[in-house]
């Protein structure tokens, strides 16, 4: 069947554990039909890119998927879609026509990432991306998560079964403005997924492990990730029976490192042998 993509004139979905519509006032609604087959190798030419795990961290045994052949069409386990600020404007100002009806989808499976931009007013470059994992390696997690940092970066937050990651692309605004960003498309505009690259996928600013020290990952359920403006990054990856983990990256350019808490419920006698007992003894 084909995937329909809907934007909305005021839509705004909440970056939380499970996302959900949070409110939205329906000034116009507007479809582009994106055939099934546009996540195949037949509608577009794929560029993949190799997502290698950070050293020091190994995951642990159930925390591996087992399923479909490395590199074969394996089972999807979650998809979804983002718009621009401003895509749904009929009479955008100039400064909104890069992003005006203009969207990216993407969908998971356990050792790929498939993202693609489409814009139904002009055609893109470079719009197809596939993350692969290494083989035997780690597997991706169930949540994709797209945010605008106007008007300079578009930032993918995803993660695998060891490691969070932030890719930071130029924002389509950056790109307009910029002739030497344009001329990546060879005359047609390019997707923001064209800029996309390995080396901006490490690095202490893109990448960090998910648990300190090096010690087995648990096996982890989802993530889902929220950028603050400060720039500042956090991923929050529960585990079927145990705490939340929460990933901190710095802001982008920081030289500060990443930070971990745990959220984990505590008992009735654990409140109360904290709050009477000093934490000195």
């Amino acid at each position: 069947r084909p995937v329909v993509s809907l934007v909305w004139g005021s839509l705004r979905l909440a970056p939380i554990m499970c996302a959900h519509l949070s409110s939205f006032d329906v000034k116009e609604m507007q479809l582009k039909e994106v055939a099934a087959t546009s996540f195949s190798n037949r509608a577009f030419p794929w560029r993949e890119l190799q997502v290698r795990g950070t050293s020091g961290c190994r995951p642990s045994a159930a925390s591996r998927t087992a399923g479909h052949a490395y590199g074969q069409q394996g089972p999807v386990f979650g998809a979804g879609g983002f718009r621009y600020r401003g895509s749904a404007e009929v009479s955008s100002p100039e400064s909104l026509c890069s992003t005006r009806n203009r969207s990216i989808l993407w969908r998971c499976q356990s050792d790929a990432i498939e993202l693609i931009e489409v814009s139904m007013d002009t055609s893109l470059a470079s719009n197809a991306l596939r993350l692969l994992t290494k083989e035997g390696d780690t597997s991706f997690l169930h949540g994709v998560t797209v945010q605008e940092l106007e008007p300079v970066f578009v930032a993918v937050l995803f993660a695998t079964s060891t490691t969070v990651y932030r890719l930071l692309l130029p924002h389509p605004e950056a790109i307009s403005k910029n002739p030497g960003l344009l001329s990546v498309g060879g005359g047609i505009s390019p997707s923001v997924l064209a800029f996309a690259s390995e080396d901006k996928l490490s690095g202490a600013n893109s990448a960090a492990v998910c648990s300190a020290g090096g010690s087995p990952v648990p096996p982890l359920a989802c993530c889902s990730g929220w950028v603050a403006p400060t720039g500042v990054t956090t991923f929050a990856l529960p585990s079927p029976h145990g705490p939340i983990h929460l990933v901190q990256l710095p802001a982008p350019g920081s030289t500060e490192f990443a930070s971990r808490f745990e959220l984990q419920e505590v008992s009735m006698m654990q409140r109360l042998w904290t709050s009477f007992v000093p934490s000195a003894i």
